[in-house]
């Protein structure tokens, strides 16, 4: 069912391409067995609702915000760590991303 769905979607949006078709195809295959050995969490289901069998996406989306979970984790506890992570939970990349960023803009402010 699956492999097939992969198969339709990628002739539709490639039609008369045909390596492009296989490509897609492969990729799409590639990245639905890579998420089948993802365990169940939060994480997972969010990423499977936002992008429904579009799983080259929903592995480079798990890919990205697996490493920004691990760099938040690697950070000592601060009030601003606390507060990207209240404001935005579960959203790892948007907490590195708001955090690098107040980070950025903290320092612009330091007295020269």
């Amino acid at each position: 069912m699956v492999y097939a769905k992969l198969k339709e979607r990628a002739r539709k949006d490639h039609p008369d391409d045909y390596s492009t078709q296989k490509y897609v195809y492969e990729q799409q295959v590639e990245a639905y067995q890579y998420m089948k050995t993802i365990p169940p969490s939060k994480l997972k289901s969010k990423i499977e609702k936002d992008h429904p069998y579009d799983f080259s996406t929903q592995k480079y989306v798990y890919e990205n915000q697996i490493e920004a979970k691990e760099y938040m984790d690697s950070l000592s506890p601060s009030r601003l760590k606390d507060k990207v992570q209240k404001d935005h939970p579960n959203d790892y990349s948007t907490q590195k991303y708001v955090y690098e960023k107040q980070i950025e803009a903290q320092e612009a402010m330091k007295d020269q």
